[in-house]
């Protein structure tokens, strides 16, 4: 079964995606995209972004947290319907895995983005752009992207203070 490995995150203008562990703005616009993008579909992060969520797998979908302690690798935690939760070693352990979804949403944070970039088999990049200059602590590897990636769709969203840009790429 052929997979689509897709990178979803949120930055903002300096292409800072976290800081103290946490994202240092709030937006309801991309919280809901974000939400409607990736329910009923699996999703991969490191341990640290499982962490920043509140140590609990989002609801319905099939999570896989990164992490090296090769005891947790061992647990399947979580197994409540469509809400499922793994620990894995890698992105390749978690695609192999047999509850992983058609769609596959890579959350971050930093140094998996950076892993699943130089993936051959990722096939698109969506990025919500936050209006704001907040330096932070973790950034996302725009610089990656610009040989393999072009950009095929471009939106702006305003709701009220909350303005937002969808920027969505494609493998050249």
């Amino acid at each position: 079964m052929n997979k689509e490995l897709i990178i979803i995150t949120g930055m903002n203008t300096n292409g800072c995606i976290g800081k103290g562990n946490t994202i240092p703005w709030y937006s309801k616009l991309d919280l809901t995209f974000f939400k409607n993008t990736t329910i009923n579909n699996t999703v991969i992060m490191g341990r640290k972004t499982f962490e920043s969520i509140g140590g609990r797998p989002l609801i319905k979908r099939i999570n896989y947290v990164i992490t090296g302690d090769m005891n947790k690798c061992k647990m399947q935690l979580v197994q409540d319907g469509p809400t499922q939760l793994y620990y894995v070693y890698s992105i390749d352990n978690a695609l192999q895995h047999y509850a992983c979804t058609d769609k596959v949403f890579i959350i971050g944070g930093e140094r998996v983005y950076t892993d699943a970039i130089q993936r051959e088999d990722l096939t698109e990049v969506i990025i919500s752009i936050i209006n704001n200059d907040v330096q932070g602590d973790t950034y996302f590897p725009i610089w990656l992207l610009d040989k393999e990636f072009k950009v095929y769709s471009r939106k702006e969203f305003k709701q009220e203070n909350d303005p937002l840009i969808l920027i969505e790429k494609m493998r050249k």
